[in-house]
């Protein structure tokens, strides 16, 4: 398992600590052939964890829907962007964040 599985791991850890459940048919043949990561349902939203890889380092998108078809194949609103190297305590809190358990700050934080 590489490093950035782990981060997407512990993100959907994160999901599931605030109620978000796992779906059956969350990705399908799409995470076989695509490498899409599974759906969660949190308070009839679809949320899904993925990796964006740049020049300057690797970023967790979190996306998410209300429509659980679009889900399935992958189509979603990205609603939030973090460094991939984030701690895990910063990384529960752009999860609280997106699933809007708290509100973004007015001054967006800028970790180091």
């Amino acid at each position: 398992m590489n490093e950035t599985d782990k981060v997407l791991d512990y993100v959907e850890e994160m999901f599931q600590k605030y109620g978000a459940e796992p779906i059956e048919d969350g990705g399908g043949k799409l995470s076989d052939g695509f490498g899409l990561r599974r759906i969660f349902v949190r308070n009839n939203l679809y949320y899904r964890a993925e990796i964006a890889s740049f020049e300057e380092g690797c970023v967790v998108i979190i996306s998410a829907t209300d429509d659980r078809k679009f889900a399935t194949v992958g189509i979603q609103d990205n609603i939030a962007g973090f460094s991939a190297d984030y701690p895990p305590e910063k990384i529960e809190k752009e999860v609280r964040f997106a699933f809007g358990i708290e509100p973004y700050p007015e001054t967006y934080p800028i970790y180091e």
